[in-house]
């Protein structure tokens, strides 16, 4: 009996984990729509620049481009921290 009930249970958690993913996949296009972006050709550069080994490049909206995330954040981070000092 467990063994036929395995592969439907299975099939319902691949399901899962795919309708998840296509739910993030919408989230990159839906940040270029909004930054006055092309989607399409923006969400094609920053799938080709994480191919290429870029895994920091994100969308950078006050920007309008793709840059690296995490120089992003770091400068944001310094920045921040330095105007509560003063």
């Amino acid at each position: 009996m467990l063994l036929l009930v395995y592969p439907l249970q299975h099939c319902f958690v691949s399901c899962i984990y795919r309708a998840f993913a296509n739910a993030l996949e919408v989230i990159p296009s839906t940040l270029a729509e909004n930054a006055g972006l092309n989607p399409i050709a923006t969400v094609t550069e920053l799938r080709n620049r994480h191919a290429q080994g870029d895994i920091t490049a994100g969308i950078n909206v006050r920007k309008v481009c793709i840059t690296s995330v995490c120089v992003s954040i770091s400068i944001n981070y310094f920045s921040e921290s330095l105007e509560m000092l003063c």
